[in-house]
């Protein structure tokens, strides 16, 4: 039988792992989206456009639908430009999903509107550094080590 399975959904990447899936002990991770650089990269954005993010929560909805199976735990970053694309997903997972362990991991810019979100949905908000790449690291660290 195939391990249960986190699924992290984000826009920036998550500091020390590749986009996919890593295997942990007794648990499963899969990192889903893109990895958009910030602003200390060649390319990168300050600010991820909307589009872009959208377009990394797309990817991040079409992969998830294909392990629904496995995964019983999500993570979904919530950035500044990001974060309306991030909301809109984070709908379609839970009218998807209602089961499903999901928590919100967000910086603090807007922070308000994504708190009363959180709120409102029920969900628990992890707060993070802009980019969330280093809390996300440090989550799936955790996780892989259970």
């Amino acid at each position: 039988m195939d391990k249960k399975m986190t699924y992290v959904a984000t826009y920036r990447g998550v500091s020390g792992y590749r986009m996919g899936l890593h295997e942990g002990a007794n648990r499963d991770v899969f990192i889903a989206g893109d990895d958009i650089p910030g602003n200390n990269k060649p390319g990168g954005y300050g600010f991820v456009p909307v589009g872009l993010a959208a377009d990394a929560f797309q990817k991040a909805e079409e992969t998830l639908d294909n392990m629904l199976g496995r995964v019983d735990q999500v993570f979904v970053y919530l950035g500044a430009k990001g974060a309306g694309p991030g909301l809109t997903y984070l709908h379609r997972l839970m009218e998807k999903n209602e089961s499903k362990d999901i928590s919100i991991v967000a910086c603090d810019c807007n922070e308000q509107g994504k708190q009363w979100f959180a709120d409102q949905k029920n969900l628990p908000i992890i707060w993070s550094e802009c980019g969330g790449h280093r809390t996300l690291g440090r989550i799936v660290d955790r996780i892989l080590r259970e």
